[in-house]
């Protein structure tokens, strides 16, 4: 059975806005592929002293609480791509529910392993993250309508 539309619809949702260096086409993807009224909940894991992209996330007390889509777009355009890169190591697919025929819609569930990279002192962080990504079709083109994720950072 082959890897259904759904899967790489988010492949390329993340891959656009986290994982390459044009924060124009960041920004139009999300514009364009991330629901007004999306439900984002965020949950970053830390270690003890540890800095790192959630840090900020934190001090403006979103961890694991709900986000509006305007406020999911901030802080990865105005926080998060000012501050780092961010590069895949891996992508597992967990679990993928399709909601139609042709398999452009569901549920994704993905766990993601990447290195984010400060702009400033470069120094490089291991991640990864647990992903449930909710795409429907509105308007007839697909769009991100729910986003859960935990996070965490491999200890040095």
């Amino acid at each position: 059975m082959s890897r259904p539309a759904v899967a790489d619809f988010v492949d390329s949702f993340f891959t656009n806005t986290l994982f390459q260096a044009d924060d124009k086409l960041a920004a139009s993807v999300l514009a364009t592929e991330l629901a007004s009224d999306a439900n984002i909940v965020v949950r970053c894991l830390l270690p003890p002293l540890t800095q790192f992209p959630c840090s900020d996330y934190l001090s403006i007390k979103i961890n694991g609480t709900s986000l509006t889509g305007s406020d999911f777009v901030n802080l990865i355009t105005t926080q998060f791509r000012s501050a780092f890169s961010a590069s895949i190591v891996e992508i597992k697919d967990l679990n993928i529910a399709t909601t139609n025929d042709s398999g452009s819609t569901g549920v994704v569930g993905q766990w993601t392993a990447y290195v984010t990279k400060g702009k400033e002192d470069g120094k490089e962080i291991k991640q990864s993250a647990t992903t449930i990504v909710k795409v429907e079709e509105r308007d007839g083109k697909n769009v991100v309508t729910g986003l859960w994720e935990a996070q965490t950072v491999e200890e040095s």
